[in-house]
Order: C-alpha cells, then structure tokens, then sequence
C-alpha cells in the first residue's frame, strides 16, 4: 500500500485519550514546554507557525507569551477543537485546515513542528518545506519520532526479529508510517544550512515501562527522572522522541 500523508480525523477519539489524556502525554507536554521556557526567547509580537497544531496545548502556550500563531492541521477535529479551547485568544490566531505543503505562505519568527513529520509520505521534503517559511535568524522546532528508541523497545521485549524489521504503521493506528533515525534529521538540516542549537529527548525510559510501572511511579515522579535525563547522552538519543532547535542563517 502507497503511503500517504495521515489525517487523524479518524484517529481523534484514540489521540486525544492515548496521546494526552494519559501519564506518557502528561510526561511528554511537561517536558518539551520546560525545556522550551529554558531554551527558547519568545518577546512580544513574534509570528508561530504551529504545524499539525493538533488540540492546541502548544499555540496556547505560545500565546501566552505573546506571540501570534497561525494554526495548521489536516484534521477538522483536531481543528475545531483547538478553536473551542483558543477562543479567549481569538485577536492572535489564525487556524488554517489542510496540509501545510499547500497552505504554508509568509516567514515566521518560529516554526513548530511536533511529532508530524513522521506521519508525512515524504518526511524530509515537509522539512525543506518548513526551513522555507523561516525569517532570516528564525528558530525551527522539530520533535520526531525516533526509530530508534522502537527497535529498543521491541529487543527488551523480546522481539528480536521485529526490532530490525519494518517498524513503520499502516496508517489506521498511533504508530507513525515514518519513523526517523536521528541522523537523518541531523543530516538535512545540515544541507538546509540550519544550525542546531539544542536537542533534547522526550521521554526517554518511561515507554520501555509496563504501564503498571508508570502507574504505580505516576506522572510528577516519571517527569522529574526524565528531566534529569533528557539533555544527556546516551539517554536522549534513545527517548520515544527528539526535539531539536535549529536556527535558519541571518
């Protein structure tokens, strides 16, 4: 079966409850938005693009502190519930449905970009298509799924066999269609001129523990570990995701 970019229309109920309404969601949010706070300017007026902007945590966050956001997402769901919990915030976003491929016009002080490429047919050509709507000396955040931290979890497991087969998803589950080694990712924004300047792991033990683990541990315990955690090596390079910030030439 040919890819396809995913729309997660079908995939809302299951998102919304797995992704965030859970320990692992809670983990994950905590984390890339304190390491934003720690790594990130944001002054008043700058422009946000939020691509796959999903329900909205991260555009909130962003408007918060100032800035104005456009929204993207392929899903109407995902859309119309972002404007339900965005709507104090009317004057300063702009929500936009459909593929930012198609819909992506002006340059931005920031581009986000969290957890989306992975779901892309053509990962690498969304991240050429990103590092082009960044202002000169703008600031890409990309947080991915990161292949290698499936093949960890599979070989724990006892899936040897499964841990160097194809790792991908077919579209109609969680399981991203692409998942990205590292090194990719490190590579093209090396051709796309962008310099990296931070990157950090999201979640890097918690996804190897039974869910009983991560229940009986709890949210706020599992955040601190993983914060201690999550600027270091070995670890980052092994969470269930990497974000990076990359900053396009001046």
């Amino acid at each position: 079966m040919t890819k396809q970019d995913i729309n997660f229309d079908p995939l809302f109920d299951r998102f919304q409850k797995n992704i965030y309404g859970g320990i692992k969601g809670q983990v994950r949010e905590r984390l890339i938005k304190e390491q934003l706070d720690k790594h990130l300017e944001i002054l008043p007026g700058m422009s946000v693009a939020d691509i796959g902007g999903g329900l909205g945590q991260m555009s909130q966050w962003f408007l918060e502190r100032g800035a104005t956001v456009d929204y993207f997402d392929l899903s109407e769901r995902m859309l119309e519930s972002a404007k339900e919990t965005l709507k104090q915030h009317s004057k300063h976003i702009e929500f936009k449905l459909g593929a930012f491929q198609r819909y992506l016009e002006k340059q931005y002080d920031i581009v986000f970009c969290q957890a989306v490429l992975e779901w892309l047919e053509e990962p690498i050509a969304g991240l050429n298509k990103l590092s082009q709507h960044l202002k000169p000396g703008g600031q890409l955040i990309l947080m991915f799924y990161n292949l290698d931290s499936i093949k960890l979890r599979n070989l724990v497991r006892g899936n040897l066999n499964a841990a160097f087969g194809d790792l991908s998803g077919n579209g109609t589950g969680l399981t991203p269609i692409n998942p990205l080694e590292a090194e990719s990712i490190w590579q093209a924004l090396d051709d796309l001129k962008l310099q990296r300047q931070h990157h950090f792991g999201i979640r890097c033990f918690t996804d190897l523990q039974d869910k009983k683990v991560q229940q009986r541990l709890g949210a706020d315990t599992l955040f601190e570990f993983e914060r201690e955690l999550c600027e270091k090596e070995p670890y980052r390079s092994l969470a269930r995701y990497i974000a990076v910030i990359a900053k396009a030439p001046e």
